[in-house]
């Protein structure tokens, strides 16, 4: 999956119609350079006579988040080792867990009122639903974050068709394809720290994930790392061929499949499964690491 939830939160400066082109370009300016005097003074000319114009409300948040930032890292505390299975080999488990930067409870807060008011007047727009579901995560506030990411999708189902992305533009992919890989991305989040509460809050994103899109097999995936992580084994395996069930030719449930009936002792299971791994030939690391195993 690409890192989509860091194009969600990366901000566009591309000209749009009937927008005050160089009162919005110098805020992303200064934005980039953490300036909140240059970004105000930029928002005071921008936001007049268009207040609750959409572009001004989500610029508006992005101030007052980069005004929340203290620049302090918060300290996770030494991981729980846990034996897991793959997301994406590329980027984990083998990326450690990182300090987050503590917020301003008050001045985020003030981020999340504009990006809710934007929400309440321009529903379509899905990119803000995610920044709201980010911010709710910076807080630690995973009910809010919950609640918000099924509103998003519970919308996007009944009106797919008249979704937009930043800046009012199409979104850059068919609503399943981005919505599923927006939503992974805050999943592989909290598997990535390593921590029982964290895996708790992504297997509840995994079950928000197979209810919107259940013909995608990353979903049961993402349930089977939840069991991975306990370990259940065979709970792991039950979730896992149900993903396989949904993409027979996926090599990374493929993969995982292996590893499961390894770790259950089904030695001669295992090597069929890294077999068409090798066979697909689709991804150069899973078949590296299905050769690794059948060596």
């Amino acid at each position: 999956m690409r890192k989509l939830f860091l194009i969600l939160f990366s901000v566009s400066i591309a000209p749009v119609w009937g927008l005050p082109l160089d009162d919005r370009d110098r805020f992303y300016e200064a934005l980039g350079h953490r300036d909140l005097g240059r970004m105000e003074n930029a928002l005071k000319h921008w936001e007049k006579g268009r207040a609750e114009d959409v572009e001004v409300l989500v610029a508006r948040g992005v101030y007052f988040h980069a005004k929340a930032q203290q620049g302090k890292s918060h300290p996770l505390g030494p991981p729980v080792r846990e034996e897991v299975l793959l997301i994406h080999p590329r980027r984990w488990p083998l990326n450690p867990p990182k300090p987050y930067e503590r917020l301003d409870p008050k001045l985020a807060q003030k981020a999340g009122h504009y990006w809710r008011r934007a929400i309440q007047l321009y529903p379509w727009r899905l990119d803000i639903y995610f920044k709201l579901a980010g911010l709710y995560g910076e807080l630690d506030d995973f009910e809010a974050q919950n609640r918000v990411l099924g509103q998003a999708l519970l919308y996007a189902e009944k009106h797919r068709h008249d979704l937009k992305g930043e800046n009012n533009a199409d979104l850059p992919h068919p609503y399943g394809s981005w919505a599923s890989q927006a939503l992974g991305e805050f999943i592989e989040g909290y598997f990535a720290q390593h921590r029982r509460e964290e895996n708790v809050k992504a297997f509840r994103l995994s079950r928000l994930f197979t209810t919107f899109f259940p013909a995608n097999p990353y979903g049961y995936n993402y349930i089977a790392v939840y069991f991975s992580t306990q370990p259940d084994w065979p709970y792991t395996l039950k979730y896992l061929m149900l993903a396989y069930q949904k993409d027979p030719r996926d090599s990374l449930v493929l993969d995982n499949i292996g590893n499961t009936l390894s770790k259950l002792g089904k030695k001669k299971e295992a090597r069929v499964f890294y077999r068409k791994v090798v066979s697909l030939g689709q991804d150069e690391e899973l078949v590296k690491l299905a050769k690794d195993q059948l060596d």
